[in-house]
């Protein structure tokens, strides 16, 4: 490829220099003609929205940065004490500072004493000066800076390599379209019956209306910047051989403007994620309830929104390599990967930001549907409110006529009453079948033989619509048997045998340990219980009298006319379960785990009584055991170190105790 001129970090950082100043350069003078315009024309200009369209211009410097976010936030700093530039030749941050943009929430300074007033002349036209004053300070410090690196790009770069303006400014980068959008940013004169008004609503639909325009003309600027940039990618897409290279317009500076595209991409993202946060903070719930209604293109633009002015910002690649060409010491030749990577990284952000224009173009276009269906109002808070006025008081007529009729029920009631005899249709009572009143006419007089209510009938029918559960059915059943006669009492049957059967389960009792006198009174009480039973199963009124039969259960029964008893009376074997076996005194023996816990219980403080040879020897050293020298020969064989005895040999005399083997008394 045809050598031409590198980008080395300081090329990279004079473009940056040259870049930002003349944008400010271009911003200073649309700013000046808007000022001339509204004092001219008494046309209020939205200060707000034209601090927004900077971009990047004021990362330069953290003081000029404050002082934006001061004229953001509508307020005043000192213009007399310029920031004075200062000599030092660092990179420029090329990101989107958009933490400073704060959505008003009228809800919410209403809720805390904050009242919306209508913008005034004044207070725009004063911050729109100082906007300028400070742009022309910012400008001056892009400029110290870029003659520093002039001069030190003089010293180290031949004069024949040095950069030449002419040959690297292009039309399609250094236009600036999307500044002509500040012309626009004016607010329409109110009309005379919104001066005087104190209604909160109507002033934000002002404002709504006025910044829906702000939203078309930006919208309509950025797409010329946009086809621009295209047009430049297009350009070094063609390039494949070296013809292609030289074919170029200044193909010697390719790297150069390659980079400044790239430094444009930065700075038009900056400038459309600035403006499309303000909208979307600004109205994005006010919109939200109409994508709540069914508007699912609104919805939808809505969520992507969210995702492309709120969420975390999406140009980190193209700050990566903004910051690669800067980094001190660096130098890239002319090289066919390096216009491929300028070409890739400018693609996506070509794309990025396509969507991001397509996204607010779609809610620009439901917006405005909305406005010329005259829908705008649908959510104010005055309207709301009047609208749930007129709901309560519907319900409270509603309510006040029900009463009125249920009172007008019950009187007629009480005249029925005092002529239980004469029979009327109480159905002609009731306004309406369907409604049940807690009234008197519910309940049936005890003085009338056969009165009728239709009321009563109509409670009647709503009670039996659902079905009866299994326990009410069960209770009529039983109640129709006790009346028809089908249940009746039975003599009870002594059990013959002790093993369960369910036909002789019924009146067994279960006798468990009782002496002599009470099995005489068993026998007693067993008789009048059959006697009672006998005279009680002609009728059986009701089902408590079914629900005394004992219940059934899965035991050995014993009887009292079974001898199984001894002479004192007392139980010969245990009440055992179904098909459990009989006793045995395995049953209670206790299991290994226990054996071991009542040994241990059994041996924790049990003191040793043995100790071993070594610790009997140690306890009877001394001079007691040295005054046997000469006298014991296992002893002499000990202390004179004989290897092959050892104190396993030592005899243990008499009673197995050292003692006795050195004779102690």
């Amino acid at each position: 490829m045809t050598p031409g001129i590198p980008l080395d970090f300081l090329d990279g950082r004079m473009l940056q220099y040259h870049y930002a100043s003349e944008r400010t350069l271009k911003y200073i003078l649309y700013v000046k003609e808007l000022i001339h315009l509204c004092q001219k024309s008494n046309t209020i200009p939205c200060s707000k929205f034209v601090t927004l369209q900077s971009g990047i211009i004021f990362n330069v410097n953290d003081n000029i940065y404050r002082r934006s976010e001061i004229l953001l936030g509508g307020r005043k700093f000192n213009a007399t004490q310029s920031i004075d530039p200062m000599a030092s030749i660092t990179p420029i941050n090329f990101d989107c500072l958009d933490n400073n943009i704060i959505g008003y929430d009228p809800e919410g300074q209403q809720r805390q004493g904050h009242q919306i007033t209508l913008p005034q002349l004044k207070s725009n036209l004063d911050t729109l000066k100082l906007l300028e004053l400070l742009l022309i300070n910012t400008f001056e410090i892009y400029k110290a800076k870029l003659e520093q690196a002039k001069e030190e790009r003089g010293l180290i770069r031949i004069p024949e390599q040095q950069l030449i303006w002419k040959e690297i400014d292009d039309k399609s980068v250094y236009s600036f379209p999307e500044l002509e959008a500040i012309e626009s940013l004016k607010y329409t004169s109110p009309p005379s019956s919104l001066l005087n008004s104190v209604s909160q609503d109507a002033i934000r639909s002002f404002a709504r209306i006025n910044e829906l325009g702000f939203l078309a003309a930006i919208i309509s600027f950025v797409g010329p910047a946009l086809q621009d940039l295209e047009a430049e990618l297009d350009r070094l897409k063609a390039i494949k051989t070296r013809a292609d290279l030289v074919r170029t317009l200044h193909y010697s500076f390719l790297m150069h403007r390659s980079m400044t595209v790239l430094l444009r991409f930065a700075d038009l993202y900056a400038f459309v994620r600035r403006n499309g946060k303000q909208i979307y903070l600004n109205h994005g719930r006010y919109l939200a309830n109409y994508g709540r209604l069914g508007n699912e293109p609104l919805k939808i633009a809505l969520q992507r929104c969210e995702h492309f002015f709120v969420k975390p910002k999406m140009n980190g690649m193209l700050l990566a390599t903004i910051s690669k060409f800067t980094r001190q010491g660096s130098n890239f030749p002319l090289k066919y990967e390096y216009l491929m990577e300028f070409y890739q990284v400018g693609s996506s952000m070509l794309s990025l930001l396509q969507k991001m224009i397509t996204c607010l173009k779609t809610i620009q276009l439901q917006w405005t549907s909305i406005v010329s269906s005259n829908r705008q109002g649908d959510f104010d808070r005055d309207l709301m409110r009047q609208k749930v006025k007129k709901k309560v008081m519907e319900r409270r007529q509603e309510r006040e006529l029900i009463n009125v009729q249920s009172l007008k029920v019950s009187r007629e009631s009480k005249k029925m009453q005092k002529q239980p005899n004469v029979p009327t249709g109480r159905s002609d009572l009731s306004p309406s079948s369907s409604i049940i009143r807690r009234n008197i006419s519910t309940t049936r007089p005890r003085q009338s033989p056969k009165p009728y209510s239709g009321v009563t009938a109509v409670a009647k029918a709503a009670i039996t619509k659902t079905p009866p559960t299994a326990q009410q059915r069960l209770q009529k059943h039983i109640m129709e048997a006790a009346q028809n006669g089908s249940i009746y009492g039975k003599k009870l049957q002594p059990r013959g045998h002790s093993k369960y059967s369910e036909s002789q389960m019924k009146g067994v009792s279960v006798v468990r340990s009782r002496s002599g006198s009470d099995l005489s009174r068993s026998s007693t009480t067993t008789n009048n219980s059959a006697a009672s039973a006998a005279s009680n199963a002609s009728t059986v009124s009701n089902a408590s009298a079914v629900s005394d039969i004992p219940a059934r259960g899965n035991l050995t029964v014993c009887h009292s006319h079974i001898k199984e008893y001894d002479d004192k009376g007392k139980l010969s074997r245990k009440v055992r379960f179904k098909d459990v076996p009989e006793y045995t005194k395995e049953e209670d023996a206790p299991t290994p785990l226990q054996m071991q816990k009542q040994l241990r219980q059994k041996f924790s403080n049990y003191k040793p009584q043995f100790i071993n040879r070594t610790k009997y020897l140690n306890l009877q050293e001394g001079m007691v055991f040295r005054q046997f020298r000469g006298g014991n020969g296992d002893v002499d064989r000990l202390l004179g170190g004989d290897d092959e005895f050892s104190i396993k040999n030592l005899k243990i005399g008499g009673e197995g105790r050292f003692s006795k083997l050195f004779k102690r008394y």
